[in-house]
Order: C-alpha cells, then sequence, then structure tokens
C-alpha cells in the first residue's frame, strides 16, 4: 500500500509473482535490478534472460489495475490533470500540433475509405485531425477513461470499442494506431497478435513507445503505469512475434516534442501473418541492457524533487502543482515549435 498526494491510502494487490517475463513469458534467466520508488508499492524492474524485455513484477490484479487508472492515475502524474481550464491545458500539451505531426507518417498509409483503430485515444488529438484531412476515413478508437475520452474529438464520427480484444471482425483495419500505450498494457504481446488479425492484408500497425535505452537518469522514469520498457530489439521482437513485418524501427523522426520515444511502422504481409515465438536476445545485447540499467541511480536530488513535488501540492493543491509543471514543459517545447 501506499500513500498518493492526495494521501489516499491504494490498496493494491498482487497476482502469484512467478518470475515471468512479460512478453515471452520466459522464467529463467530473470534479473531483478532495484525497486520502483515513484510509488513504492512493492514491485521491481526486471530483465529476461531470454527476450531482454524489461518490464515491473509481479503484476497487479485486473482488479487493482483498473482501480489505479480509474482513481489514482491522474492523482500522480499532476500534468495529467486538466482543471478549471481546459483550453490551457491542451495548448500547454500542444496536443493539435503533435496530432498533426503524427498524421503526416500516417496518413500515407491510409487508402481512400480506409478504416483506422487508434487503442488508448487519450483526448481524441489525433482523432480529431484524422477527421478534418481525411473525412473519408472510418474512425475507430478505444479508451479506458470514458470519461474524458474523446474530449478533443467531439465534432468526429468515432466508433467506440470497449475493449480492443472485443473487436470481433478480422481483416478489417487498414491502420491500427498505438501512441504511448502499449508500455501500459499487460501483455503487449496480446496486442500485436491481435493487431495482426484485425489488419487487412496489407495494412500498417504504427506504434510509439518510450525508448529504454535512451536518457534514462533517475529511477523515476520506472514506475507502476509503464509496466513495460522496451529498447529498438524488444519492441521488433514483440511485433515480429505477431508475424507483422517491420517497415521501419527506431527514434522518433520528429524532433524535440518525441525526444526519448521510438517510433515502428510495421505491415502485415500481403499472405497473412505467420506467428512464431519471441526470438531470444544475444548475450551483447542483455549485457549492453544490464550496463545502462546499472547505471542508473536514486540520488539524493531524486529524493529531494519528489519531496519538493509532494510539499508542492500539498500547499497548493493538485491542479496548481500540476500547471506549474505543465508550463515548465511548455516553455521547453515553445523553443522547438515557435523557433
Amino acid at each position: 500500500m501506499a500513500n498518493s498526494p492526495k494521501n489516499r491510502v491504494m490498496r493494491l494487490e498482487f497476482v502469484p509473482d512467478i518470475d515471468g517475463c512479460r512478453l515471452c513469458h520466459a522464467t529463467t534467466r530473470q534479473r531483478e535490478f532495484w525497486p520502483e520508488r515513484y510509488l513504492g508499492i512493492g514491485q521491481s524492474l526486471r530483465r529476461c534472460g531470454h527476450c531482454a524485455c524489461l518490464y515491473l513484477a509481479p503484476d497487479l490484479t485486473p482488479a487493482s489495475l483498473e482501480d489505479f487508472y480509474a482513481h489514482h492515475y491522474r492523482q500522480l502524474f499532476l500534468t495529467e490533470i486538466i482543471g478549471t481550464d481546459p483550453e490551457m491545458f491542451f495548448k500547454q500539451r500542444f496536443e493539435s500540433r503533435i496530432a498533426e505531426q503524427r498524421l503526416h507518417i500516417v496518413a500515407p498509409l491510409l487508402p481512400p475509405t480506409g478504416r483506422l483503430f487508434d487503442l488508448g485515444c487519450g483526448f481524441g488529438s489525433f482523432l480529431h485531425a484524422a477527421s478534418q484531412a481525411r473525412p473519408d476515413v472510418t474512425l475507430h478508437a478505444s479508451e479506458y477513461d470514458s470519461a474524458q475520452r474523446g474530449i478533443l474529438c467531439e465534432d468526429a464520427n468515432v466508433q467506440w470499442i470497449t475493449h480492443f480484444q472485443a473487436f470481433p471482425l478480422a481483416g478489417y483495419f487498414d491502420v491500427v494506431v498505438a501512441f504511448h500505450v502499449l508500455e501500459h498494457l499487460p501483455r503487449p504481446t496480446a496486442f500485436a497478435h491481435w493487431a495482426a488479425k484485425v489488419l487487412k492484408p496489407g495494412g500498417h500497425l504504427v506504434v510509439e513507445v518510450p525508448n529504454a535505452a535512451g536518457g534514462w537518469h533517475t529511477r523515476k522514469f520506472v514506475h507502476p503505469a509503464h509496466l513495460s520498457y522496451f529498447t529498438t530489439h524488444t519492441l521488433r521482437r514483440t511485433l515480429q512475434s505477431a508475424g507483422l513485418e517491420i517497415i521501419s524501427c527506431g527514434e522518433h523522426p520528429l524532433g524535440a516534442a518525441f525526444t526519448g520515444t521510438l517510433l515502428v511502422i510495421a505491415q502485415l504481409p500481403l499472405k497473412g501473418a505467420e506467428p512464431q515465438p519471441i526470438s531470444p536476445a544475444d548475450p551483447q545485447e542483455i549485457a549492453a541492457i544490464d550496463r545502462h540499467i546499472e547505471s542508473v541511480r536514486w540520488t539524493q536530488t531524486d529524493a529531494l524533487k519528489t519531496h519538493i513535488k509532494r510539499a508542492m501540492a500539498k500547499i497548493f493543491g493538485l491542479e496548481n502543482t500540476g500547471a506549474f509543471q505543465r508550463w515548465i514543459e511548455y516553455r521547453r517545447l515553445k523553443r522547438y515549435w515557435n523557433p
């Protein structure tokens, strides 16, 4: 159990810890590094000795994970709180500009009168951009936060799906997108296999995730909201295991707003998917990951920043503290968008 900034006690429960990899389910040669410090509920960062996946374990029960996202997520990550000024909130996050940049990548993959699915669409900025630029495209989406989903795409005709695995039609979508969602899923490989099922032959999957091999300078990057931590290699292997072909995979090409983000574009072969077990990582890759993770420390500065954030939240309130953090990030990104 742990206290949120609101001092609300979270009663989170774990499933039995079988020490199995989140991606490939291997139970041998798993390595445990250090405990998660952002929230400190008893999870630790681990590395699979077979596929080199980095993941948090043990897993929360489905009910606890649902409760975490429903009642605690936005209270722990304060920049996600909309507050009383939604217009300023979305302006500072550059929601529309980022959506337009993403659409530059996705639009060429969409045929006329195509069908698109947006997994975890958030506030719906990408759906809005797509509906404005490509009114011929049929839009489907899912978003766990049903209270705030689609705020920015209320004028778009979106068909909502409660859970992606409940969608029954195979070979239906031309494009599936998942922007910063895969790291939140308990079973990323299940989504990859689902995408391979619902895509048309020749259809595309576009995924963004944080880059675990990037500039981690603090253990605060590891927290209960992110269950998996991908490198270029582990992201490739995850999608390839579902029978998808990798068109491109690497650092995001669109600049400062996407720093620390991996972008992968995968395609379903015309002959269909041929799933296969996740291939093993070579020893050099595993050694490089271990060195990288071992170099990340929990410093006095990290502890001080954590205490300051909690003190500010207590004194000035969650919304005001989140607005201040968002303003700092806005100033950084503003130099990129408006040089």
